[in-house]
């Protein structure tokens, strides 16, 4: 699978798009704003659509950011990657449950939604993705405690939880058995980080272009986050057993 959000600058996002094809993913994480600056029907069409992550939209399971809601309804959004629900799970292979999660609407009722799919799949590793982080280190949005009841259901799980939202690449240590990552590099990383940084922030890499590529395996992952380079910037391992 490969993840970014935050396709804020089409030569970026050219060079980003460019990068996903290249790693020949089988799953594209869209991690919301895949198109400024209001998520218009016309600019995906003449901007983000017209870039790899376009031509990747077969694979792409998208979550809505901020910034698509600057169209009323996000009806730009939904349109262009063919009215998806406002949030959704599918099975990504090797036991893993993916949660395309959407941090602009009703979290609360969203929240008990998800904590009845996980009831219904107790024994799969779970994958969760929304916009807007709840941890982040970064300067010009920082995390947002609104998302607090999507951790409280994903608690005592193993797994990724991937956002986008702060134009910045960060990664945390394990909150129980969940690793968070922010990846908020789709178009122009832009965003610093602040000088003290969150207590749990493992590594953090902004003014940088990039794409995470995770491996999913059964009961284990491996993730890298690489620059439009494709040079590996920062990678892992997180396994079940270790948690």
């Amino acid at each position: 699978m490969v993840a970014a959000g935050d396709m804020n600058d089409l030569p970026a996002v050219q060079a980003t798009g460019r990068l996903a094809v290249l790693l020949h993913p089988d799953l594209v994480a869209a991690l919301g704003d895949e198109q400024y600056p209001v998520g218009a029907l016309a600019a995906y069409l003449h901007g983000y659509d017209t870039t790899g992550w376009g031509d990747l939209e077969a694979r792409t399971r998208p979550v809505p950011g901020n910034h698509e809601y600057g169209t009323p309804g996000a009806a730009g959004y939904f349109a262009n990657f063919h009215h998806p629900p406002p949030y959704y799970a599918y099975d990504a292979g090797c036991g893993w449950r993916a949660y395309a999660l959407n941090s602009e609407v009703d979290i609360a009722s969203e929240a008990q939604w998800l904590s009845r799919d996980l009831a219904a799949h107790p024994a799969a590793d779970v994958l969760a993705y929304w916009h807007r982080p709840l941890y982040s280190s970064g300067v010009e949005h920082g995390g947002d405690p609104a998302m607090q009841p999507f951790w409280t259901a994903l608690g005592g799980r193993f797994g990724v939880i991937l956002n986008g939202h702060e134009h910045n690449y960060e990664r945390f240590a394990p909150r129980g058995g969940l690793r968070e990552f922010v990846v908020g590099t789709g178009g122009s990383a832009t965003y610093p980080f602040r000088a003290t940084p969150d207590a749990t922030s493992a590594r953090r890499i902004a003014d940088t272009p990039g794409v995470l590529l995770l491996q999913l395996e059964t009961g284990a992952y491996t993730w890298s986050f690489r620059n439009v380079d494709n040079r590996p910037l920062d990678a892992g391992t997180g396994s079940r057993v270790a948690h």
